[in-house]
């Protein structure tokens, strides 16, 4: 079967999507926290080994590490055995709204 995997500029598009989404779930409207949504890599935080979705029943693991699919409010186990994972991003949303958090201006030297 041939690799159906999106092109760089297709998951740009799924991750501006995946961020509306989640801050219609966590409820507000924030573009800063909008736009970390749509343009951080979320596979960038989720190691090498298959992704194993967090879900009662559980099910498998990815057959293959396909970022397409985990564009959308699930939790992805991290260390499965010891119950570590990477958190609901609906859940991170709110949080980092209600931080409330602002750049920072660079420190002057003394």
């Amino acid at each position: 079967m041939p690799d159906q995997r999106f092109s760089q500029s297709e998951l740009a598009v799924v991750r501006r999507a995946f961020a509306r989404q989640i801050m219609a779930l966590a409820g507000v409207q924030d573009e800063r926290v909008e736009r970390a949504f749509a343009t951080v890599r979320r596979e960038d935080f989720l190691g090498s080994e298959p992704w194993q979705f967090v879900r009662r029943p559980p099910v498998p693991a990815l057959q293959r590490n396909d970022p397409a699919c985990i564009y959308q409010d699930v939790v992805i186990a991290l260390q499965p055995g010891r119950g570590v994972n990477n958190g609901s991003p609906s859940l991170h949303a709110r949080m980092l709204h209600d931080l409330a958090v602002e750049p920072r201006r660079a420190a002057r030297s003394v």
